[in-house]
């Protein structure tokens, strides 16, 4: 019945519910206090093609700490929007990004 009506299992749909708050961060809808624990990748050397997507986030971990801090947002948001598909990422507007990122994620539940 999942499969007939295209229901994300759980960790699909998390994953789901956070590519599309990163989505807004990156665009300027989300509020405020989300949007300032999320930091964009800062170009560490000129003409690598690895530099040259501007749509990647800068990833925080700390190796000190709990997998649990690796769960936050700030932490759990870049990790997920950095492997995510650059076309996906580069959706021109929410719309049309969650059903790039449903189609995408969709795949995974029937194995």
């Amino acid at each position: 019945l999942r499969k007939e009506l295209h229901f994300l299992p759980v960790m699909e749909r998390i994953e789901y519910k956070i590519g599309i708050l990163m989505y807004k961060v990156l665009n300027g809808d989300a509020p405020r206090y989300l949007a300032d624990t999320i930091a964009k990748r800062s170009k560490k050397y000129t003409g690598l093609r690895k530099d040259d997507d501007i749509t990647l986030l800068e990833e925080v971990s700390d190796p000190d700490k709990d997998k649990i801090t690796d769960r936050g947002i700030s932490s759990a948001g870049p990790a997920l929007w950095n492997k995510l598909p650059r076309s996906i990422r580069e959706a021109e507007n929410v719309t049309r990004f969650k059903s790039l990122l449903k189609t995408h994620l969709f795949p995974r539940t029937l194995r």
